[in-house]
């Protein structure tokens, strides 16, 4: 929900930034990684004179844009043109917000929540029509867990049992022994062999040994791993190569996909929302805000795993989804490096156990991200729509209420080496409404060789490598 420049720390600044799609799979993933999503400059407490401020800001702060400051502004006549050559290599950028804009904005959330406006009506103008019903969610949500595909591993401890789907299709528990051959069992590990099958093996005395072999286990089935007290620790490598270590509520099932070990995590709804909503909002930020973001994540959640019955996994741990790093996480040592829940979160959590918004009786696609710019993007559905965020505006706090940037014209040229040295960028065609006629979502990268045609808005912003697809060219 998902997609920011600040160091991350134990609270993260807003934003999920989240993929439009019409589908309940996670598709064109558009996603970067957490600290790009939530920026590079640290998180700190808004100043006091900031909070001071927006807790003097009456009422919802919308209304029409007026039309001289959709026309003026830092940006003279030139910036607002059609086309734009660059400068000494790049193009000159000012835009506004992080993200695609639709939905919920976090920051504006922030706002309206410090001037005291209550979650039920935060709701209502980001999500306007849906409706918000307290009912049960299923019992648990699959998540996706990163992983590089290859062996995934698993601490040992008392009590982890695996359960296993053998070659006649049958599923049996095996309590995993902390010891193996007379050594102590250091690690777990799930692996493929040969892309059709899998296989566990434990590392003991020094080196890896067999412990349910090739052909025991289907490769149609499952290895699941679950612990006593509930949470599993995991190791994981990224595509990058780095490994880190996490703890997980609920059980880790392995399946084998494509000839590849893919790691799942099954939790319960509220135990997911308890890891999600601080990755998504600061854990210090007012209740209403917090409980806002939490019937978001929740909506989004069971979304998402709607009609899923014919898939492996429901969501992914990543703002693919909604960002999802697990209970806790681990040092070398497995000791315990960083937390992933917290008191304030947790609150909203349970102050909002059960409920989504609905529209048309099913559960509404809420997304949401770190912030519009002052004005929402028209989200496809009738409640995603356009329309001036005076909330987003007042966060004086944000950011990304305004921001510049630049393009290298090299590094389109190595993107498009067909179209040959690029001497101008043309906007072809706004969103419509807020400043500049809206956010661009048709470009025309023009060079001296041919044209390169970009369309949708987070196709543009993608490609430019922008914060937002609200923005226009000049400083």
């Amino acid at each position: 929900m998902n997609r920011r420049l600040l160091t991350v720390t134990d609270e993260a600044v807003p934003g999920s930034e989240q993929p439009r799609r019409r589908s309940r799979r996670p598709g064109r993933a558009r996603r970067l990684g957490l600290a790009r999503r939530l920026g590079r400059a640290r998180w700190t407490r808004p100043p006091a004179v900031a909070l001071a401020a927006l807790a003097t800001v009456a009422g919802a702060l919308i209304g029409p844009v007026n039309a001289a400051e959709a026309s003026t502004g830092t940006l003279g006549p030139a910036a607002l043109a059609q086309g734009v050559r660059p400068e000494d290599g790049v193009f000159r950028v000012t835009g506004h917000g992080w993200g695609h804009g639709r939905g919920m904005s976090q920051w504006g959330a922030f706002a309206a929540a410090k001037a005291g406006r209550t979650y039920p009506e935060i709701l209502r103008f980001y999500y306007p029509g849906t409706k918000l019903v307290a009912r049960s969610t299923p019992a648990q949500i699959r998540v996706l867990l990163s992983h590089d595909l290859g062996a995934f591993r698993v601490r040992p401890e008392p009590g982890l049992t695996l359960w296993w789907t053998n070659e006649s299709g049958q599923t049996r528990p095996v309590r995993l022994p902390v010891s193996y051959l007379g050594c102590r069992v250091s690690t777990w590990r799930v692996r493929a062999v040969y892309r059709r099958d899998m296989a566990v093996d434990a590392y003991t005395c020094g080196r890896w040994h067999a412990y349910v072999g090739s052909g025991r286990l289907s490769a149609s089935g499952r290895a699941s791993f679950v612990a006593t007290d509930g949470k599993v620790q995991v190791e994981r490598q990224l595509g990058d190569g780095t490994r880190i270590r996490r703890g997980y509520r609920g059980f880790v099932r392995v399946v084998l996909r494509s000839g590849r070990v893919r790691p799942v995590n099954v939790v319960p709804y509220e135990d997911y929302l308890r890891s999600v909503v601080p990755a998504e909002s600061p854990a210090s930020w007012p209740r209403a805000a917090l409980r806002a973001q939490t019937i978001a994540a929740r909506s989004y959640a069971v979304r998402s795993s709607s009609n899923r019955s014919s898939s492996y996994y429901d969501v992914y741990d990543t703002s693919a989804s909604q960002v999802y790093p697990g209970m806790v996480g681990y040092g070398a040592t497995w000791n315990v490096i960083r937390e992933y829940e917290f008191a304030g979160t947790n609150e909203a959590i349970k102050a909002t156990r059960g409920m989504t918004l609905r529209y048309a009786n099913e559960a509404a696609f809420t997304e949401f991200g770190s912030s519009n710019g002052g004005w929402t993007a028209d989200g496809g559905l009738p409640y995603l729509r356009a329309a001036q965020d005076g909330w987003d505006s007042a966060a004086t706090a944000n950011p990304y209420r305004t921001w510049t940037d630049t393009v290298s014209a090299r590094s389109l040229r190595n993107r498009y080496p067909s179209i040959g040295t690029i001497v101008e960028i043309r906007v072809a065609k706004r969103s419509g409404g807020g400043r500049w006629g809206g956010r661009v979502s048709r470009l025309l990268i023009i060079g001296s060789s041919g044209t390169q045609e970009i369309r949708g808005e987070d196709r543009v912003r993608s490609v430019l490598g922008l914060r937002s697809a609200y923005f226009a060219f000049g400083s």
